[in-house]
């Protein structure tokens, strides 16, 4: 009977939180309580990032950390055409972001670039519904991390199929809920629980994750993503492979010094592009206003050949330049969109229909015949501004040029022949 009652106190200590003498069951142990994985969500903001890293260096002394960005890195058009997206991903590799959402802002510096950008990070770039021609993930499919209570894995889904950024040749865009079903279950062969980071939006389905960032989701846990730059935090206790609780606590990012590392980065990129934005770009012998200044860029460009139209509906500069020495930040800043100009497939009835009645302006390459043949497919270049104004005529896909406008525009300027 002794032996018995003694037998129940070791199966009580190894299978639960009571606690029971060493005289009595010499080997048992009591089970913790489970281990915290902190899931800590930032948007992108290169001010801030330097304190949000000093924010997540603190949590990570306290247990495991994941810390993820929720896109929109490359916001700003000016200063990711500056370094063609390097300076983001730079940025956020020495800050030590463990993860960010691949959204078609990536998809602006054309497939090639955009590989480049995602093999160069040492962060994930987590899309399972951004995909190539193949199927193959643009990003990385799902990150695992693991900790000694369980496995998690965790995908990144983008939510909005209207986007025309996804028309980009060679991108599919597939359905969230069938993305999730199939990223679910890969990654329940490889971790205990699962999760998926989203853009920031009012409330998502389950999907059957164990939990979402990014959004409210009203059947499970959820990390919603406020309006500042604070970081948000996701305390999921993890229990027998399962969480056993999860609580959301935000960060006053503000507090903590900034992290040297980070801070250190930030400044020399700071620097770099400050002394490569004074580079001469070219040399102008007199003041060009915006209307003189697009049709020298456009026929300049017309004249490579790679294209047969350009149209716009406000002029792609913005304000006059020269004379004398310009530079290339002068001449990044007077371009409405200095990133790479979408090249659209569009035969002579579509180009009618674009611009009869319509306040568009279209320049055609030299030789070409004001009323273009109907049945001939021709190429039509335009900002990203506009395809994002006027997304229409480029629904059944386009291209990217190889070279950014901004460079185009230096190599036109530049020309003995520009005159």
């Amino acid at each position: 009977m002794l032996r018995t009652a003694l037998r129940l106190g070791c199966l009580l200590a190894t299978s639960g939180a009571v606690v029971v003498s060493s005289s009595g069951c010499a080997g048992a142990r009591v089970k913790p309580a489970g281990q915290t994985l902190i899931i800590c969500v930032s948007r992108f903001a290169p001010k801030a990032l330097a304190r949000q890293a000093a924010v997540v260096r603190a949590l990570r002394q306290r247990g495991p950390v994941v810390w993820m960005v929720d896109g929109g890195i490359f916001g700003d058009p000016w200063a990711a055409a500056c370094a063609d997206g390097s300076d983001e991903v730079q940025m956020l590799s020495a800050a030590g972001v463990d993860a960010v959402l691949l959204t078609p802002d990536w998809l602006s510096f054309g497939l090639r670039r955009q590989q480049e950008l995602v093999n160069s990070a040492r962060f994930y770039v987590l899309g399972t519904n951004l995909v190539d021609s193949a199927g193959q993930s643009l990003g990385h499919q799902f990150m695992v991390k693991h900790t000694d209570e369980a496995d998690v894995a965790l995908t990144g889904l983008w939510l909005d199929s209207t986007d025309i950024r996804i028309r980009l040749s060679g991108v599919r865009f597939v359905s969230p809920d069938l993305a999730a079903r199939g990223a679910g279950a890969l990654m329940r062969q490889r971790a205990d629980v699962i999760g998926a980071l989203v853009p920031p939006v009012d409330s998502v389905p389950s999907w059957g994750l164990g939990f979402v960032c990014g959004a409210e989701n009203r059947q499970g846990s959820s990390l919603p993503l406020g309006g500042d730059f604070n970081v948000r935090r996701l305390d999921l206790t993890l229990l027998d492979g399962q969480i056993a609780q999860a609580r959301q606590v935000q960060e006053d990012s503000a507090g903590p010094a900034p992290d040297s590392a980070a801070a250190r980065m930030l400044d020399s990129l700071g620097r770099d592009a400050d002394s490569f934005c004074q580079a001469r770009a070219a040399d102008l012998p007199k003041r060009l206003a915006p209307a003189e200044l697009t049709r020298l860029l456009v026929r300049g460009f017309l004249a490579t050949g790679e294209a047969d139209g350009f149209i716009y509906d406000s002029l792609p500069v913005r304000y006059a330049l020269g004379p004398g020495e310009l530079s290339l930040r002068a001449l990044i800043d007077a371009l409405s969109d200095p990133r790479r100009l979408a090249l659209i497939p569009l035969n002579g009835s579509q180009i009618r229909a674009l611009t009869v009645g319509k306040n568009y302006s279209l320049d055609l390459r030299p030789g070409l015949p004001r009323a273009l043949p109907a049945g001939q497919t021709w190429r039509i270049a335009a900002t990203q501004e506009f395809l994002k104004r006027h997304p229409e005529p480029a629904a059944a896909g386009y291209d990217l040029t190889a070279k950014q406008f901004w460079t185009i525009a230096a190599d036109v300027l530049q020309s003995p022949l520009r005159r």
